[in-house]
């Protein structure tokens, strides 16, 4: 999925779970504050709301952990994997690879105007 304008939060899809009307709606992002992505997790290893990525003006992408139960995991060609701090932004780069809980999130940057291609992994492209 491309990553521009808003951000894009990924997190895992709520199966078979009613809230009440008066309930209050759970704390964290809203659709207001980016593109959420919901992923099958049938082994409950991600939070609901899990990952935001963002791009800046300056053309950098940014990732954060937002204080999930699993914690997300970048692991970068040449460096030891290393763990998000909740909160704390990260930049990530083309080929980096973001695990939350089972699932494994490809960076890819794609040149501007370049069509996605099928993909066996589910990846975020940006483009500058």
């Amino acid at each position: 999925m491309p990553v521009l304008g808003r951000p894009i939060v990924i997190g895992r899809r709520s199966v078979g779970t009613a809230r009440a009307s008066s309930a209050a709606p759970p704390p964290g992002p809203t659709p207001e504050d980016g593109r959420l992505i919901a992923l099958d997790d049938p082994t409950r290893s991600m939070s609901r709301q899990h990952l935001r990525v963002t791009a800046r003006a300056d053309g950098s992408v940014w990732a954060e952990d937002l204080g999930s139960g699993n914690g997300t995991l970048l692991e970068r060609s040449g460096e030891s994997v290393s763990a998000l701090a909740p909160s704390v932004p990260v930049r990530i780069v083309s080929r980096d690879v973001l695990v939350l809980g089972d699932h494994r999130v490809r960076v890819v940057r794609r040149p501007p105007g370049a069509s996605p291609q099928p993909e066996p992994e589910r990846r975020l492209r940006y483009e500058a």
